[in-house]
């Protein structure tokens, strides 16, 4: 009885400590996986605000601009995720340095500028798009434009010089395709007629249209709609739910363009092999009696190589290997 009693104590004891051993093991993985969900937070936390008191400074640009169509700018930035693929921040921020030209250039109708600056920041988007330019160098073609600077006109590759005389028969082609007479000193009529010329080359639309149809467009599509969320979570006004549901159609919108080509990839991969394989198998006998000879010569002289070094270093290695 007593030896049955120290077994049954002993193996309580053993159990308890893997029992508690167990414990620790999970305790540690909680907080673990406690520690990083709270870094996730935290990093969300400190995007979200950063966002927000970004978004917080140019609406209040776009409300001192705009006035009474700053509503209808909001709702341009809220559609930029797939209009410009920029995220409402980004596309406040552009649109705000050049604002001030166009509200003058159209002699103070905010309503009209609003539109106008909106269709400007569509224009540059679908000419990176299309064309392949970069969307700063874009941005600052437009502001130099605004200034009444032309040498940047040829970096929109349109087909016109960087001067001002490029500007000119840019906009008498313009003025042929519309029949709208456009003044060079006008900012409003040089976007105006910037957006006729695309529109003529086929190049008008096609950022909203690569949004839902292409991989790079549909990238960016999510990645400014997952920006604007990051506002909406700090923004009491906002409508967390549209957002989400934004969030979630561009990236069903990018999973769908994703499936097609990695479907191709790997048919493409498995006709590859295919094709590859036989070529392989004839060739292969050859590559075999062409390398393997030299290859087994070497390895000898490797392995005949050592041999010698451990002969020659014998005499040197016994006394130690005595004294070991």
């Amino acid at each position: 009885t007593g030896e049955a009693d120290s077994a049954g104590s002993q193996a309580g004891s053993v159990a308890g400590s893997r029992f508690g051993a167990a414990l620790g093991v999970a305790a540690q993985a909680g907080a673990a996986a406690i520690g990083a969900a709270a870094t996730g937070v935290a990093a969300l936390t400190s995007q979200a605000i950063s966002a927000y008191a970004d978004y917080e400074q140019l609406t209040g640009g776009i409300e001192t601009l705009y006035g009474e169509a700053s509503d209808q700018m909001m709702q341009f930035a809220a559609e930029a995720a797939t209009s410009t693929g920029q995220s409402m921040n980004e596309f406040m921020e552009s649109a705000i340095a050049t604002s001030a030209a166009m509200i003058s250039a159209v002699e103070g109708d905010q309503a009209r500028a609003a539109e106008l600056t909106n269709m400007s920041m569509i224009d540059m988007a679908d000419n990176a798009n299309k064309l392949g330019t970069d969307m700063e160098a874009i941005q600052n073609v437009y502001r130099g434009f605004s200034s009444g600077n032309f040498t940047m006109l040829d970096n929109l590759a349109l087909g016109y010089a960087g001067t001002q005389e490029g500007m000119q028969q840019l906009l008498a082609d313009a003025q042929a395709i519309s029949g709208i007479e456009y003044d060079i000193d006008s900012y409003a009529d040089i976007v105006d007629a910037i957006h006729t010329i695309q529109t003529e080359m086929g190049i008008a639309g096609t950022t909203s249209a690569e949004a839902s149809e292409t991989i790079q467009g549909s990238i960016g599509a999510l990645s400014a709609s997952w920006q604007n969320l990051m506002i909406g979570i700090a923004d009491p006004n906002a409508d967390l739910g549209v957002l989400i549901e934004e969030v979630i159609g561009n990236a069903e919108t990018a999973l769908m363009n994703f499936m097609p080509v990695i479907e191709r990839a790997l048919t493409g991969i498995g006709e590859a092999l295919v094709t590859v394989a036989p070529v392989i198998a004839s060739r292969l006998p050859e590559l075999i009696n062409n390398l393997l000879p030299p290859l087994l010569t070497a390895a000898m002289s490797i392995v005949q190589g050592l041999a010698d070094g451990l002969i020659s270093c014998l005499p040197a290695l016994a006394p130690v290997a005595a004294d070991m």
